[in-house]
């Protein structure tokens, strides 16, 4: 099977873009996945006795899903994309979960806000304003990794690696009968 080899010279706009795409990832994990969040989560566990125990657990949660994000732009950042793809799926969907759960309560509750930012506005509205960008992260790295983890270079890649393999496992075994040592004298 003949293996294409496809050069970072005949894409150059694909690299310049890969690396657009690297930074915002970077940024959006910094701001959207560590200080909304965060924020938002820091409401649950200082009101976890108003609200209830289940939010305690939702903001630990919420907390523990930012952190498997960050392991999974890491991951990406260390070219394992599919691993990375999967973690930010299932820290993505807890997440959403978590949020709609949460407003869920708040709404059947009818609980306002009543900071200055957020007074008049529903606290499901304010939730979902807080911890909804923090999907972008989540969506960008689905899009980087799966696009590079299905590309033609790296799937020449990995076929390379493949048949390589493959070649060191069906290559014959030295012969234990000619060894080359004449033990006759």
């Amino acid at each position: 099977m003949k293996v294409v080899s496809i050069s970072k010279k005949k894409q150059p706009a694909a690299g310049a873009l890969r690396m657009t795409g690297t930074v915002l990832l970077i940024l959006s994990l910094l701001l959207l996945t560590w200080l909304l969040p965060w924020q938002g989560s820091k409401g649950w566990l200082l009101h976890a006795d108003n609200y209830g125990a289940g939010f305690r657990i939702s903001a630990y949660l919420v907390r523990g899903c930012s952190g498997l994000v960050t392991a999974g732009v890491l991951l990406y950042l260390l070219r394992k994309d599919l691993i990375a793809a999967v973690l930010g799926t299932v820290s993505g969907v807890t997440v959403l979960a978590v949020l709609l759960r949460a407003m869920q309560i708040a709404e059947e509750r009818g609980w306002s806000g009543r900071t200055e930012a957020s007074f008049g506005l529903q606290a499901a509205t304010v939730w979902r304003n807080g911890l909804a960008p923090s999907f972008a992260t989540v969506v960008l790295l689905l899009l980087l990794a799966l696009t590079r983890y299905f590309s033609l270079s790296e799937r020449a890649l990995r076929q390379q690696k493949r048949d390589a393999k493959e070649r060191a496992e069906n290559a014959s075994a030295p012969s234990i009968l000619d060894s080359g040592t004449d033990r006759s004298a």
